[in-house]
């Protein structure tokens, strides 16, 4: 320990170091023997050592011209700036390297608890969650919890992008996604949520049990509830909220390797071949953006006939440079 100790006083300490530091703190005894070993590199230290013996002489003769001190005083200022220079360094240096190790430790064990499953574009990612829950993340999704979240009393996770879970039923551990701008408490159930950073809006479906919505406020407002076979549907601009009855075995047509468009408006239809293709959608016309399409189509499809089947009866058309389409009007 006293090696460990001096090692603290003279700042040449290691990580190992800091972490059997602080083991020691606390520990019957280490108070007394802590003691004795400070008052061993108090008769040890060089008072030169402290600071550059040249640079405390001009400074300690300045401070003595400007308030008239005698010489003769100057021998017992030097002892008493050094003698605190030395309280200051066997002080100090522990507190500083133990906050400094709090610090890091703290940020480390941060860093440690985060876990991020990621689905890249154009691909479908399944895991398990620690408590046994299942989960598909659709195309550029990503979900992330911390590891100590499910010893918790709420297991909880973030969902940027779409994923549909079947969550291991806990009734004394609710389960929540929060997403961009809603959260999903349950205690059992299957269920959608699509919540990419680019869509207008955010999509939950209840295929089995019951879900509760919330916003994502710190302090959360209670949206609605869902039973099976509804849709919850939030316009992140406006706020509004709508429930409807659905066939919620569609929401999740992406598990079984399909494209769905349910009369969705070509500018969410858009963000979804951007991720799945792999490539940039642009319009020319702000209105296209708005035209509605009806389509399921299979992923393994070549991405130039759905776009000839979605512009068919259409009055607007596509050019493709590379990776860049371009919705353009026919006018």
């Amino acid at each position: 320990m006293e090696n460990l100790i001096v090692k603290y006083y003279r700042g040449n300490y290691t990580r190992e170091d800091l972490e059997k530091m602080k083991e020691l703190f606390g520990r019957e005894g280490f108070d007394a023997q802590l003691s004795d070993i400070m008052k061993m590199q108090w008769n040890l230290t060089d008072d030169d050592a402290i600071g550059d013996k040249e640079r405390f002489d001009s400074v300690l003769k300045n401070i003595h011209s400007s308030i008239d001190i005698a010489e003769k005083k100057e021998s017992a200022m030097r002892r008493f700036v050094i003698g605190f220079s030395k309280i200051a360094a066997i002080l100090i240096i522990p507190i500083v390297a133990i906050f400094f190790f709090l610090q890091h430790n703290q940020s480390k064990s941060k860093l440690e608890a985060q876990n991020i499953i990621s689905a890249p574009r154009g691909s479908v990612k399944q895991a398990v969650l620690p408590d046994g829950t299942k989960v598909w993340l659709n195309s550029g999704s990503s979900l992330a919890y911390k590891g100590s979240s499910f010893n918790d009393k709420i297991r909880k996770v973030t969902l940027t992008g779409e994923a549909y879970f079947e969550v291991t039923k806990n009734p004394s551990r609710p389960f929540v996604v929060r997403g961009n701008e809603v959260s999903v408490k349950v205690l059992g159930t299957k269920f959608d949520v699509r919540s990419y950073r680019e869509d207008a809006k955010v999509n939950v479906t209840l295929m089995e049990g019951s879900v509760r919505l919330t916003d994502s406020q710190e302090v959360p407002s209670d949206l609605c509830t869902l039973k099976p076979d509804q849709q919850a549907s939030l316009n992140k601009q406006s706020g509004k909220l709508v429930v409807k009855q659905v066939d919620a075995s569609n929401a999740n047509e992406w598990m079984r390797g399909n494209l769905l468009f349910d009369d969705e408006e070509l500018d969410q239809i858009a963000h979804c071949i951007e991720r799945e293709y792999n490539v940039t959608v642009k319009f020319k016309d702000e209105a296209i953006k708005h035209l509605r399409f009806y389509g399921k189509f299979k992923k393994t499809q070549p991405l130039d006939d759905i776009l000839n089947i979605v512009v068919s009866k259409q009055n607007f058309h596509y050019t493709r440079k590379g990776n860049t389409i371009v919705f353009l009007s026919n006018q």
